[in-house]
């Protein structure tokens, strides 16, 4: 039962670490195209409201990766609590410099009642 669930807990931390991977290099190139537009703008001596629209489009969708970020990282978070939950909290999943999640409100409570 403990090799299934930390096998479990392997694919899933797997497939989270491929998901937060690729939404920072999503960020890293949305950044990169964000200041290639009006670098390009400049070499080619066009007036600055010159593909503004496109630039504003730019930036809302890494507004929307930045959010998208932040919701994993609190997914990791409260799969750190599920990990705990399922006997296998001092397993680590490949991250050596992890630091420590705010502890959740559902945590808060179960060390309260096991007081």
């Amino acid at each position: 039962m403990l090799r299934q669930r930390r096998e479990a807990a392997t694919k899933v931390a797997k497939v989270l670490h491929a998901t937060e991977d690729a939404v920072d290099e999503a960020i890293v190139q949305a950044a990169s195209l964000a200041g290639t537009m009006p670098a390009a703008r400049r070499e080619a001596g066009l007036s600055a409201v010159v593909g503004q629209a496109a630039l504003d489009h730019v930036m809302t969708a890494m507004a929307a990766l930045a959010e998208a970020r932040r919701a994993l990282v609190a997914a990791h978070g409260a799969l750190s609590d599920v990990q705990g939950q399922i006997g296998l909290g001092a397993l680590n999943f490949g991250v050596t410099d992890k630091p420590d999640y705010p502890e959740s409100k559902e945590t808060h409570w179960a060390r309260l009642r096991a007081a």
